[in-house]
């Protein structure tokens, strides 16, 4: 008896600990002059003629994105390339200083995601067009098998499973369409909303956002970002939050 009830307190256990609810991470600056917009916290960083503004934007599953602008106060066209920002993250702060390296991530190429998410659109859309041949082809047989049988009741039979499986297409038409949906909005974010590889003109600034790998454990980041020859470097505290 005590040992069912230990097996039985352990699954309860399980059950309860795989329903517990995700963390909540957000990041800021470790370190100013930062400024406040709308209670977005802004940091900004200027060398060689071209100017940067970051602040963070948010967590999405195994990802996050910072808000970037760019700015470039020079006289030559700079070339701005978010394949070329990276994201140490750092697994200790202490004394206001970060400790115990964890790895380093370069940020989310846009025009690599694209490529992805198109392919995966084209995949789905022929799966599902051989998913209606074959669902027509089906039908077809079956009309014909109804036709030629020998009764009414055996053709009443061939009609009723053509019905079911028009019912289990359309569930599949409507996870199809789902799919497909969700596979067109995560384009349009990747498309619209990212900052993409710009040649920025003298006078010229441009913004979006940036998404990097997540490290839950990670305590912080330094981020690298390379413009041209210059090197902007920037340090975010994260923070975990239990809901």
């Amino acid at each position: 008896m005590g040992s069912r009830l230990q097996v039985l307190l352990v699954v309860q256990l399980l059950f309860l600990s795989s329903c517990s609810p995700e963390p909540v991470f957000r990041l800021a600056p470790e370190q100013g002059p930062t400024t406040f917009y709308k209670g977005v916290e802004y940091l900004t960083l200027e060398q060689d003629s071209i100017g940067i503004t970051l602040a963070y934007y948010r967590h999405s599953g195994d990802m996050f994105a910072m808000d970037i602008e760019v700015a470039n106060y020079s006289n030559t066209p700079v070339r701005v390339n978010p394949a070329n920002f990276g994201a140490i993250a750092m697994g200790a702060y202490a004394d206001s200083a970060f400790t115990d390296f964890i790895t380093h991530n370069w940020a989310y190429d846009p025009e690599i995601q694209l490529l992805e998410i198109d392919k995966m659109i084209s995949k789905n859309k022929a799966s599902q067009k051989t998913e209606d041949a074959l669902f027509l082809t089906s039908v077809g047989l079956g009309v014909t098998a109804a036709l030629l049988s020998d009764s009414e009741e055996e053709g009443n039979e061939v009609i009723e499973e053509i019905e079911y499986e028009y019912v289990e297409y359309e569930i599949r038409q409507d996870n199809y369409e789902y799919a497909l949906m969700n596979l067109e909005q995560r384009r349009e974010i990747w498309e619209l909303e990212t900052l993409r590889i710009t040649d920025l003109h003298p006078g010229d600034y441009v913004r979006g956002l940036v998404f990097f790998k997540n490290v839950k454990e990670a305590a912080g980041y330094k981020f690298e970002l390379n413009i041209e020859d210059s090197s902007f470097i920037a340090w975010y505290l994260q923070r975990k939050i239990k809901p």
